[in-house]
């Protein structure tokens, strides 16, 4: 049950008095205590919103592009120690690069890395005939995936 506190005294008193009990102080400048708080029930965290989950392929294409960087690098390196040519080192480095940001692309789902995918593939194309034939298999499967790239 509450009760009104005495401003003058301290003292307890019921909520119907209009005097303190113990000082005989006027009650009516005396504020009621606050209310209790209310019970609070349990409100479960809102719903996350779940990534888009990468498909096999797609993280098979992206590790395949970070392994022709690596390798594209390390051929250009033998070639220009082979050849004293510097122009190799540059071809294979420009090369290599591109593959590394596009493997990068592709294993976070970037769409721009898709349409370096593309490109890449559309010029692997001319290495007939076994780059003929990956380049169809990975263009397929990038216009198969294009939806996961938000395309």
């Amino acid at each position: 049950m509450s009760s009104i506190t005495c401003p003058e005294c301290g003292s307890a008193n019921t909520p119907d008095s209009v005097f303190c009990a113990a000082g005989g102080a006027s009650l009516a400048t005396a504020t009621p205590p606050p209310p209790p708080p209310a019970e609070t029930t349990y409100q479960p965290p809102p719903p996350t919103v779940s990534p888009v989950e990468r498909p096999t392929g797609v993280t098979i294409l992206g590790v395949l592009a970070v392994i022709a960087a690596i390798l594209q690098i390390i051929s250009g390196l033998i070639l220009a120690a082979l050849t004293d040519n510097g122009g190799f080192i540059v071809l294979f480095l420009i090369i290599g690069i591109f593959y590394f940001i596009t493997g990068w692309g592709l294993l976070n789902l970037k769409k721009w890395s898709w349409y370096i995918a593309l490109i890449l593939s559309l010029i692997g194309l001319i290495g007939f005939p076994i780059g003929t034939i990956i380049s169809i298999i990975v263009l397929w499967y990038l216009f198969k995936t294009k939806t996961y790239f938000g395309l």
